[in-house]
C-alpha cells in the first residue's frame, strides 16, 4: 500500500516522529546483515533532537537503504576500514534534522555523484538502481533532501536533511530544502 502510494506521488501520511528512535530502529534491523559482513556500525545522536513530520515506514525503509548500500561500500575493505558511521544532529540554521551515513569504501566517481540518484543508475552487480531513486523520492516529499559526496579520506558520506516537525507544514505547501 505504501508502495502504491509512493509511485502515486501521494502525498505521505505523517506524524511527528522521534527521528533517533527510527534511525536506532533501523540499524537494529540491518545488525543481522552487519554482522554477517564483519562490518562495525557506530551511532552518534545528538541530545534534544526536535521531531520531523513523517511516515515511519517510509523514512525506515529510507534508512536501511542507506545502510545497506554503506554496507555493500565496505564490503571488499580490510577489517579495520570495514565501518559505517551514522550521525544524527539538530540543524538549527535550516530547521530541521540533519542524518548522515558515512563509510569508507571507494567512493563515488566523479561522475557517478550527479547520477546516483537517478532511476535504474546503479554500480552494482546484480543493482537494479531504484533504491537511491525511492529514497530520493522518499525524502523529497517529507519537505527534505538527500544528496552524497565523497570523503576527503576516501569513501562516501549520504546526507539527509529533514525540516523538524514545526517547519513540516511547509510540506502541504509544496515548500523543500534547496541547496
Amino acid at each position: 500500500r505504501k508502495l502504491r502510494q509512493l509511485v502515486r506521488g501521494a502525498t505521505p501520511e505523517t506524524r511527528p516522529l522521534a527521528i533517533d528512535t527510527l534511525v536506532r530502529g533501523a540499524t537494529h534491523l540491518m545488525r543481522r546483515s552487519a554482522l554477517a559482513l564483519g562490518v562495525s556500525v557506530t551511532l552518534d545522536v545528538e541530545k534534544h533532537l526536535p521531531q520531523v513530520r513523517g511516515d515511519n515506514t517510509q523514512l525506515q525503509q529510507v534508512m536501511i537503504n542507506l545502510l545497506q548500500n554503506a554496507f555493500d561500500a565496505v564490503e571488499q575493505c580490510s577489517a579495520e576500514h570495514r565501518v559505517v558511521s551514522v550521525r544524527i544532529r539538530a540543524a538549527p540554521q535550516q530547521a530541521g534534522v540533519s542524518i548522515t551515513v558515512n563509510d569508507r569504501g571507494q567512493g563515488l566517481n566523479a561522475d557517478q555523484v550527479g547520477d546516483v540518484f537517478k532511476p535504474f543508475f546503479t554500480s552494482k552487480m546484480h543493482g537494479l538502481g531504484l533504491g537511491l531513486s525511492i529514497s530520493s523520492s522518499i525524502i523529497s516529499m517529507h519537505g527534505g533532501r538527500l544528496w552524497a559526496d565523497n570523503n576527503d579520506d576516501g569513501g562516501a558520506t549520504f546526507h539527509i536533511l529533514l525540516p523538524s516537525a514545526g517547519d513540516a507544514e511547509g510540506l502541504a505547501s509544496g515548500s523543500r530544502y534547496t541547496s
